[in-house]
């Protein structure tokens, strides 16, 4: 309880009526900048997706031709973000408020009694239910992508080729060992 009162008091710190990066979206298009700003995100993007090609950089760029739907992009993030956060809160409090003992003996049939005919009519425990909601979370909070540019058509780039490799070590990026896709969780 102490943490969440913190952790809430610090969030409500950085809620204001208009965020950062939607004032320097403003400032951006204001000061006529948009190209300059767009050249920066389409950068970022490509190097965070591993683009080597012109054929991919070319998705991104028509993916997010604007600063406003970066901004969208960004809000969309952010408001998932907090619906998930705000579901992992809600299913913690419950589940501290939840009877010990009906909460005990639910946990016992899900995870001790397992039998063929209780698991094909099996309703998860409380438990399971917020561990569920919490990985969703995680999912969203810790999401990491390689070789996959979301909502593009066409097949994905499983690794990197020894020529695309050769040519972003020219770039000055160095590539270690293979990325994983998934949360932190699949590591």
């Amino acid at each position: 309880e102490p943490v969440t009162t913190l952790v809430e008091n610090c969030y409500a710190g950085f809620v204001n009526e208009h965020s950062w990066y939607e004032e320097v979206i403003t400032w951006v298009e204001a000061a006529d900048q948009e190209k300059q700003i767009m050249k920066l995100v389409h950068d970022e993007m490509a190097q965070f997706y591993d683009v080597v090609s012109e054929k991919e950089f070319r998705e991104i760029q028509q993916k997010y031709p604007n600063s406003r739907l970066v901004l969208y992009k960004i809000f969309e993030k952010l408001a998932d973000l907090n619906k998930n956060r705000d579901a992992v809160t809600k299913e913690m409090k419950n589940l501290s408020e939840t009877n010990p003992e009906e909460f005990l003996n639910k946990a016992i049939d899900c995870h001790l009694r397992v039998s063929t005919s209780s698991q094909k009519h099996k309703k998860k425990c409380r438990l399971c239910e917020v561990h569920d909601i919490i990985e969703i979370y995680e999912n969203t909070l810790f999401h990491f992508v390689k070789g996959e540019i979301k909502g593009s058509k066409g097949p994905n780039r499983a690794s990197v080729t020894s020529d695309e490799r050769k040519e972003l070590e020219k770039a000055g990026v160095f590539l270690y060992d293979e990325q994983k896709k998934g949360t932190w969780s699949d590591s």
